[in-house]
């Protein structure tokens, strides 16, 4: 068992490498446990059914997550990145809201909290100590999107 379930819904998720042909990005039901795991099935269904994941990741093992990442290959907004030593993991959220909401919900879960920079009006980079190590948070909102 992975826990209580934080968060869950459908995000569009990137391949390994997101560069690849948007067609091979996929929508996929994204869980979200306190057991510090984000699990991804190939849709609700098969959540309910029998589980059986297409992968996860250990937030543990997070360096960073970024926010309204521009990729000139994939010209979509409500892009967010979760970064780890070994991949980064890009995911489409279907508005900005539901994007802030995933993000916050995983800095909460890792300790974070995002910081407003009072010179640019845009959120600064926040790094706060974790019981396994440093985390990053870096975002890019501008001023009409803070909250």
């Amino acid at each position: 068992m992975s826990g209580s379930v934080i968060r869950q819904g459908y995000l569009t998720k990137s391949p390994s490498d997101p560069r690849s042909s948007v067609k091979k990005w996929r929508k996929r039901w994204v869980v979200l446990y306190e057991s510090h795991l984000l699990k991804y099935f190939k849709d609700e269904g098969t959540y309910q059914k029998n589980g059986l994941q297409k992968g996860d990741i250990n937030l543990n093992d997070c360096t960073s997550i970024d926010l309204n990442v521009n990729l000139k290959y994939r010209p979509k907004d409500n892009i967010f990145v979760i970064k780890t030593n070994s991949r980064s993991y890009y995911f489409v959220a279907e508005s900005v809201a539901e994007m802030k909401a995933w993000v916050e919900c995983v800095c909460r879960l890792c300790n974070l909290s995002p910081e407003s920079h009072t010179v640019t009006g845009k959120f600064a980079c926040q790094t706060r100590k974790c019981l396994w190590g440093t985390l990053v948070l870096r975002v890019s909102l501008g001023v009409d999107d803070m909250p």
